[in-house]
């Protein structure tokens, strides 16, 4: 699956286990299958359907899976401070009334205490178990991460703004990714800097503006950008089966 800055990185961080290996992107099946299905015209049709003023802009709140052990990265207690974060993060949207912020926690996530205080504390925060893809892409206006997750490929499917924290005490970004997440996202890496960057990324979504920048999506998701993953990945696979052309190949 995925694109050359995969590769780049697997070439980086595991040569120990693949210097005998051709690597071969192929793009991703997945996200060509939700680039195909969007359909940004209903985005007003799912806004009502979650009770939501289309009137409105709407920004997409998708968090880190803090609850798990941490303490094991860096030897740091971090959803101890996650959780910090995370109230200061709904003050600061109980204090801009003029946007909706939808607040999408991981699925699989037991539940979270956090939402007790979130709906509790901020009339213009919801809650939603609505499947990120498609539907949430089509409806919301933006996008907001707090770990760099597939979530944020799936999100660069679009043109729409997108603001991602990757804390530096947790999250060692490749140069290359950086360079080409730079065009397209609004990137900070300290909590300082998102809440000083915010603001900024704010501003950009009441303006309305577009980012088509597809750069980093090719080259850790689509590859060729043209739909035809599943195409390169059978055409790999049929001359690894008959020896044709490749040995000793991973397929990404």
């Amino acid at each position: 699956m995925y694109g050359e800055g995969v590769v780049t990185y697997f070439k980086k961080n595991f040569s120990f286990c693949l210097r005998d290996k051709k690597i071969i992107p192929i793009g991703s099946a997945r996200l060509d299958s939700i680039s195909k299905r969007l359909d940004f015209s209903n985005r007003n049709k799912h806004l009502e359907n979650l009770g939501i003023d289309p009137n409105k802009k709407v920004i997409l709140y998708l968090p880190s899976t803090y609850r798990t052990n941490w303490y094991m990265a860096k030897q740091s207690y971090w959803e101890v401070f996650y959780f910090d974060f995370l109230i200061k993060v709904f003050s600061f949207f109980k204090k801009n009334e003029e946007f909706i912020f939808l607040y999408k926690p991981f699925p699989s996530l037991r539940q979270d205490p956090i939402l007790s205080i979130l709906e509790s504390k901020n009339l213009n925060c919801k809650y939603v178990k609505e499947p990120f893809a498609p539907r949430l892409l089509e409806a919301c206006d933006a996008f907001i991460f707090d770990t760099p997750d597939t979530g944020v490929l799936e999100a660069c499917l679009t043109k729409k703004p997108i603001l991602l924290l990757a804390e530096k005490r947790l999250v060692g970004l490749m140069s290359e990714a950086r360079e080409t997440l730079l065009k397209r996202v609004i990137l900070v890496e300290s909590e300082e800097e998102f809440f000083k960057k915010i603001e900024v990324f704010l501003s950009v979504v009441s303006r309305g503006e577009c980012f088509e920048d597809r750069n980093f999506i090719k080259a850790y998701g689509t590859l060729n950008d043209d739909g035809c993953s599943v195409m390169r990945g059978c055409e790999v696979l049929r001359k690894v089966m008959f020896l044709e052309k490749y040995e000793n190949c991973a397929v990404l």
